[in-house]
């Protein structure tokens, strides 16, 4: 996984108008509580005629903080399992009579979650 470019997608998501967006009609908004945009008001984002496009972006904040989230989630699973993996790995931590099986199996796993 490429972090930086993460990063990346973050820092868009952190410039771009705050809040969950509604498409009505051809228009995208940020419905808030006034006309009053500088204190929390609707934001007008943008005009889109066609309709997939216009759901796509109207949804594109939120779907975008829950793949966030789920891609750190899974990256802490995923170091998680590197760790139970690398135990196994040594055949030192267990006595078992096909340790040396297990042992080059979890080596495997590694270099696979590794990308070798």
């Amino acid at each position: 996984m490429n972090n930086e470019r993460i990063q990346e997608i973050k820092e868009r998501q952190d410039a771009a108008t705050s809040g969950s967006w509604q498409a009505e009609g051809k228009e995208i908004w940020r419905r808030g509580e006034s006309y009053t945009a500088n204190i929390g008001g609707h934001v007008w984002i943008a005009d889109v005629d066609h309709a997939g496009n216009r759901g796509f972006i109207a949804h594109a904040p939120d779907d975008i903080a829950y793949l966030l989230s789920e891609v750190e989630r899974l990256q802490e699973e995923n170091n998680a399992m590197k760790e139970a993996l690398q135990w196994y790995a040594d055949d030192r931590n267990y006595k078992l009579g096909n340790q040396t099986v297990l042992g080059e199996m979890a080596r495997t796993a590694l270099s696979h979650l590794k990308g070798e």
